[in-house]
């Protein structure tokens, strides 16, 4: 029975309506990031290259919106929107939020394929219950991912746990014990989703029915990669809060202002679907 609390812990956590990559593969997505893209701006670049952990931090802080689910909280329900990405980069008060907000940036951006590519065709190809598609196709990139993952999401969150608290309660105007509980759920669940056989499990059952599995992920990790090339322009403030495209966009944006539990929006961007 020990064995398989982990595993319920990250089910019991894992929202009604869940976001596309998990948070392994945002860190991955973050780390290509550092390591390969050439920033135009030399204060984020600098920033980068002081501060790489703190970019992985920020990549998983968007994901704070289930936690805020969990527990009943609306602080974080807008975490997944370009005008909360605006906030956080508007003004960086030194190199370490500028790092955040940068790992932040490419979090949106991966979701921008997720949500509107990889997902709705998982979710057609081999299973109708559209969360649990969702969940066993995030997972299993996440296990297809696993020796790429340059730490853990619980350790990143874990690093400057008092920047981080403050960066939080900032940011989404949160009280500071919000925050701090908050960060440490969001860590204890990605790190009991890990401990379990949860990802591996999928993975198989995708495999299943995925005969060129590894090609087909790496497939939309290059197309996910291209997106976190408009990481400046996400950072400076060019894309726009945009849910037409999404069948379920305007529902849940309407819920998201009437009931805390009901989360909000889904990034999408206009240009991937011309």
């Amino acid at each position: 029975m020990l064995r398989i609390l982990p595993a319920l812990l990250a089910l019991a956590l894992f929202p009604a309506d869940a976001h596309a990559w998990g948070l392994q593969t945002h860190l991955v997505l973050a780390h290509y990031a550092l390591l390969t893209l050439p920033f135009a701006d030399p204060e984020l670049r600098a920033a980068a290259a002081r501060f790489p952990r703190l970019v992985l931090a920020g990549a998983c802080l968007p994901d704070l919106a289930m936690i805020g689910q969990g527990i009943g909280t609306p602080a974080f329900q807008r975490s997944h929107r370009w005008s909360m990405l605006r906030r956080i980069a508007a003004a960086p008060r030194d190199d370490r939020e500028r790092a955040l907000a940068l790992g932040y940036g490419t979090h949106l951006l991966a979701d921008v394929i997720a949500h509107n590519i990889f997902v709705p065709e998982h979710e057609a190809r081999f299973i109708r219950v559209g969360l649990v598609a969702h969940a066993i196709s995030e997972w299993a990139m996440d296990e297809h991912l696993r020796s790429r993952a340059p730490d853990s999401p619980r350790d990143v969150l874990g690093d400057e746990r008092v920047l981080l608290t403050n960066f939080v309660a900032r940011a989404f105007r949160c009280d500071v014990a919000l925050a701090a509980r908050s960060l440490s759920l969001l860590g204890r669940a990605d790190g009991a989703l890990r401990a379990s056989h949860l990802p591996r499990l999928c993975r198989r059952i995708v495999a299943f029915y995925e005969r060129k599995l590894e090609a087909r992920f790496d497939s939309y990790m290059r197309r996910t990669t291209q997106a976190l090339r408009s990481v400046e322009q996400a950072l400076a403030g060019r894309f726009v809060d945009w849910e037409s495209s999404d069948p379920e966009g305007e529902s849940r944006k309407r819920g998201a202002d009437r009931r805390p539990r009901e989360h909000v929006a889904r990034v999408v961007q206009s240009q991937h679907h011309t």
